[in-house]
Protein backbone atom coordinates (compact mmCIF):
# COMPACT_ATOMS: atom_id res chain seq x y z
CA UNK A 1 0.00 0.00 0.00
CA UNK A 2 0.91 3.36 -1.06
CA UNK A 3 1.37 6.14 -3.13
CA UNK A 4 3.54 4.91 -5.97
CA UNK A 5 1.93 2.95 -8.95
CA UNK A 6 3.79 -0.41 -7.91
CA UNK A 7 1.37 -0.66 -4.85
CA UNK A 8 -1.53 -3.11 -5.00
CA UNK A 9 -3.45 -1.11 -3.45
CA UNK A 10 -2.67 3.11 -4.62
CA UNK A 11 -3.38 5.88 -2.14
CA UNK A 12 -2.94 9.54 -3.09
CA UNK A 13 -2.71 11.51 0.53
CA UNK A 14 0.41 13.61 1.04
CA UNK A 15 0.42 11.69 4.15
CA UNK A 16 0.91 8.24 2.68
CA UNK A 17 4.67 7.49 1.94
CA UNK A 18 5.73 6.16 -1.43
CA UNK A 19 5.35 2.23 -0.32
CA UNK A 20 3.78 3.02 3.29
CA UNK A 21 2.99 -0.48 4.61
CA UNK A 22 2.70 -4.25 3.52
CA UNK A 23 1.32 -7.82 4.39
CA UNK A 24 3.02 -10.59 4.52
CA UNK A 25 1.18 -14.24 5.18
CA UNK A 26 3.93 -15.96 7.94
CA UNK A 27 3.19 -19.41 9.71
CA UNK A 28 -0.23 -19.29 9.03
CA UNK A 29 -1.12 -15.40 9.93
CA UNK A 30 -0.81 -12.18 7.90
CA UNK A 31 1.34 -9.84 9.51
CA UNK A 32 1.22 -5.85 8.66
CA UNK A 33 4.32 -3.94 8.26
CA UNK A 34 4.95 -0.18 8.52
CA UNK A 35 7.51 0.95 6.33
CA UNK A 36 6.43 4.76 6.18
CA UNK A 37 7.47 8.19 7.85
CA UNK A 38 3.98 8.89 9.07
CA UNK A 39 2.99 5.49 10.78
CA UNK A 40 0.22 3.36 10.27
CA UNK A 41 -2.94 3.19 12.49
CA UNK A 42 -4.69 0.17 13.26
CA UNK A 43 -7.75 -1.06 14.93
CA UNK A 44 -8.59 -4.96 15.47
CA UNK A 45 -12.22 -5.18 16.69
CA UNK A 46 -12.36 -5.66 20.36
CA UNK A 47 -8.45 -4.39 20.98
CA UNK A 48 -7.43 -1.13 21.41
CA UNK A 49 -6.11 1.10 18.17
CA UNK A 50 -2.43 1.51 17.81
CA UNK A 51 -0.05 3.74 15.85
CA UNK A 52 2.81 1.37 13.86
CA UNK A 53 6.02 2.97 13.15
CA UNK A 54 8.35 0.88 11.41
CA UNK A 55 6.72 -1.72 13.31
CA UNK A 56 5.00 -4.92 12.35
CA UNK A 57 1.55 -6.74 13.88
CA UNK A 58 -0.43 -9.82 13.30
CA UNK A 59 -3.63 -8.88 12.40
CA UNK A 60 -6.66 -11.23 12.40
CA UNK A 61 -10.59 -10.44 12.83
CA UNK A 62 -11.97 -7.37 11.49
CA UNK A 63 -10.84 -4.19 11.80
CA UNK A 64 -9.36 -0.88 9.84
CA UNK A 65 -5.94 0.78 8.95
CA UNK A 66 -5.17 4.51 8.87
CA UNK A 67 -2.65 5.08 6.39
CA UNK A 68 -0.31 8.17 8.16
CA UNK A 69 -3.45 9.17 10.68
CA UNK A 70 -6.09 8.15 13.18
CA UNK A 71 -9.04 6.83 11.40
CA UNK A 72 -12.64 5.96 13.10
CA UNK A 73 -14.97 3.47 10.68
CA UNK A 74 -16.33 6.20 9.16
CA UNK A 75 -13.81 8.01 8.27
CA UNK A 76 -13.06 8.20 4.36
CA UNK A 77 -9.40 7.50 4.49
CA UNK A 78 -10.36 4.40 6.61
CA UNK A 79 -9.34 0.91 5.31
CA UNK A 80 -11.64 -1.74 6.11
CA UNK A 81 -10.48 -4.86 6.80
CA UNK A 82 -11.95 -9.08 7.34
CA UNK A 83 -9.59 -11.92 8.02
CA UNK A 84 -10.71 -15.27 7.98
Amino acid sequence: MGRQRHNDLVVQDNRVSRSHARFEYRKGKFVLIDQSTNGTYVFIRGKKGMNLKQDELPVHGNGIIGLGRKVTPDSPQAIHFTII
